[in-house]
């Protein structure tokens, strides 16, 4: 079953603001879990550790179908500061809707900016909690591209630009045009294994000993042209990562032959982003190569 835009149209005068915690043993305060303007409730029992692919999966169906319904006009997933890159990038490929998502550690601050009337069509959005600036869920403060601010909230809501949605995952890109089997939240496989490692970690024999157990790899390089690296495979995707916002960007040009580049995208995001496409029977490295920005 694939996303559904059903809903999208759904008055906030008519319906509520549904506010999931995730991955977090937050409680609100007494009597203000359910009120006439929102209702909280819990997804997942993880509370300290980071989540992962499975756990992203295992909560897309209530996601979707809070999206897919008149009841609720908005969606707040508030979690804490290590789920932020993993949540943004799966919300932002996975769902499909013009109704606001909103990701926050601060539940106060999410239900804020979903509140908005102007945060509709924007994709997921990111609020930090420290500064009160409003990011692309693909582009939170964890990002290369953190400078990518498009607002600003305190009691009220500021926008700097106009409703739009990051290239990655608009309307018009190879995901959302090629692959729109991606909101497919029941898939082939919602556990694909697919570790992050630190190049110099691996041996050319380890390397190969390994892949047959592995679905995919991540590999963090602190070097911006790395074309002479022997962490590749012929079994296995493999997405070249930079170690840190010292690289901005890792192009094709700076990966060895038979790798993939994972352009502005972190390790994180590059993981959950080959995990779907891994996810979805997409593995061949001709086609993983056109979902990388």
């Amino acid at each position: 079953m694939t996303n559904s835009t059903a809903g999208n149209s759904g008055s906030k005068n008519e319906s509520r603001l549904r506010v999931f915690v995730v991955g977090t043993g937050f409680q609100m305060e007494e009597g203000k879990s359910n009120t006439t303007e929102w209702e909280v409730s819990h997804l997942t029992n993880k509370t300290i550790t980071p989540l992962n692919i499975t756990d992203l999966y295992s909560i897309a169906p209530i996601i979707n179908e809070t999206l897919s319904s008149d009841n609720w006009y908005g969606l707040v997933l508030m979690t804490f500061a290590k789920n932020i890159e993993e949540l943004g990038l799966f919300s932002s490929v996975v769902f499909n809707t013009e109704k606001p998502i909103v990701i926050s550690t601060n539940v106060y601050a999410g239900i804020t900016v979903a509140q908005d009337e102007d945060a509709r069509g924007r994709g997921p959005l990111v609020i930090d909690e420290d500064t009160g600036l409003i990011y692309p869920a693909l582009f939170s403060s964890y990002s290369p591209l953190a400078n990518s601010v498009i607002g600003y909230a305190d009691d009220d809501v500021a926008w700097f630009t106009e409703p739009s949605r990051s290239y990655l995952a608009d309307n018009n890109s190879t995901i959302k045009s090629n692959y729109s089997n991606f909101t497919n939240h029941h898939v082939h496989n919602n556990s694909p294994v697919v570790p992050i490692i630190y190049e110099g970690e691996f041996s050319d024999g380890l390397m190969t000993s390994v892949t047959s157990s592995l679905d995919g790899l991540v590999v963090v390089t602190s070097a911006w042209n790395n074309i002479n690296s022997t962490i590749v495979s012929n079994s296995i995707p493999v997405v070249y990562a930079p170690a840190s916002i010292a690289i901005p960007y890792l192009g094709d040009d700076d990966v060895p032959e038979g790798a993939l580049a994972s352009g502005y995208l972190t390790p994180i995001q590059a993981q959950t982003l080959l995990s779907i496409a891994i996810a979805n029977k997409v593995t061949k490295v001709n086609d993983i190569i056109d979902l990388f920005p």
